[in-house]
C-alpha cells in the first residue's frame, strides 16, 4: 500500500461505484494508506500480525469475475514502488472462468474471515496489542504491538513479570515476554498510550 498510483486508482473506483475490497494483513504503516482508501469507500478487511491468525502473502487482484470483463492478476509482485518499479517479478494475467472464479472464491472467505479496517482516531497517543504463545513449556509469549508513537519504548507487563523493546518508525514492536502464564492480561504501554491483550 505505498505506491500512491495504486491506492489512488483503487480510491478513484470507489468513488465511481465500483464495490472495491481489500484484503491484507494489519501494519500500522499502511493506516493513512487504509484512511484515505476507506474515505473513498473502499472495504477493507485486516488479519493481525501474529503468527495465530491467517497471514495474507498472496499478491491478487480478482476484477469483474463472473462477468465478459473477469479477470485475476496473480502474481510475486507487491503493490509498491520497488516492486512495481524496480524489481524484476511475475505476475500471469488471464481471463480462464475456472482460475477467475477459484481466486474469487478464496479472496471471497479471506474476506469474509477478516476484521473490518476502523480508522485510528486522530490527535493523541495510541496502541494496539496481540499476544500469542510461544513456548507454552516455559510460558514464553511474543506481544506484539502497533502504535502511533515511533522510536519509543514499548513495555509489556503481566504477573509480576516485564520486559521492553524500541518501536520501529512505524509505531511497531515485537516483545518478548517470559514468565507469565497463558491467558493472564497483558498491559502494554508506549510513549502516553496503553493498551492490553491476552494470549
Amino acid at each position: 500500500m505505498d505506491d500512491p498510483a495504486v491506492t489512488s486508482a483503487l480510491a478513484a473506483a470507489a468513488r465511481r461505484g465500483v464495490d472495491v475490497k481489500v484484503i491484507m494483513t494489519a501494519d500500522s504503516e499502511w493506516d493513512a494508506a487504509f484512511s484515505d482508501l476507506a474515505k473513498a469507500g473502499v472495504h477493507i478487511r485486516l488479519y493481525p500480525d501474529d503468527s495465530a491468525a491467517l497471514y495474507i502473502h498472496a499478491k491478487v487482484i480478482v476484477a469483474d469475475a463472473g462477468r465478459s470483463g473477469q479477470r485475476v492478476l496473480i502474481g510475486s509482485q507487491n503493490f509498491s514502488v520497488a516492486s512495481l518499479d524496480y524489481n524484476r517479478e511475475l505476475g500471469i494475467l488471464t481471463r480462464n472462468r475456472s482460475i477467475v472464479a477459484a481466486a474469487s472464491a478464496v479472496l471471497a472467505r479471506d474476506y469474509a474471515g477478516g476484521t473490518p479496517y476502523r480508522a485510528k482516531k486522530s490527535g493523541g497517543a495510541w496502541c494496539t496489542a496481540t499476544a500469542s504463545v510461544y513456548n507454552a513449556a516455559d510460558d514464553e509469549n511474543n506481544v506484539y504491538v502497533h502504535s502511533n508513537q515511533p522510536y519509543k519504548t514499548a513495555t509489556a507487563s503481566a504477573d509480576g513479570y516485564s520486559h521492553s523493546y524500541e518501536t520501529d518508525g512505524s509505531g511497531y514492536a515485537l516483545i518478548y515476554l517470559n514468565g507469565p502464564p497463558p491467558g493472564v492480561t497483558i498491559t502494554v504501554t508506549v510513549g502516553g498510550a496503553t493498551c492490553t491483550t491476552s494470549d
